[in-house]
């Protein structure tokens, strides 16, 4: 079960998981999930093992996808980023009325 957005324990795994990636990035030499979750742990940081894991596998899932689309697609030097766009909701009221003014004008 995945904790609401938020609170206390969704942004202490989101601290989990960029530690984990954080390790990974630093590593210079090829860890198991073992040596990645001792090293986490002897730097003082409150990780699971399960997170460390779901980390790896999260990431396999990625670099899969991203060998897939380089073949299919017959793409060169493939680099894998994540970008999120949205609204915020005052924005979304901002928004809104703007639109409501400019269709009273048009009319």
């Amino acid at each position: 079960m995945t904790a609401p957005r938020g609170t206390a324990v969704s942004r202490a795994q989101t601290r989990q998981r960029k530690a984990v990636a954080d390790a990974l990035r630093a590593s210079l030499a090829a860890l198991s999930a073992h040596d990645l979750y001792v090293l986490l742990r002897r730097e003082g940081r409150s990780v699971s093992r399960s997170t460390v894991y779901r980390v790896l596998r999260h990431l396999a899932e990625v670099q899969k996808w991203a060998v897939r689309v380089r073949c299919e697609f017959d793409f060169a030097d493939v680099e894998v980023t994540a970008q999120l766009r949205g609204t915020c909701p005052q924005c979304q009221v901002r928004d809104e009325a703007h639109q409501r003014r400019q269709i009273a004008g048009a009319s």
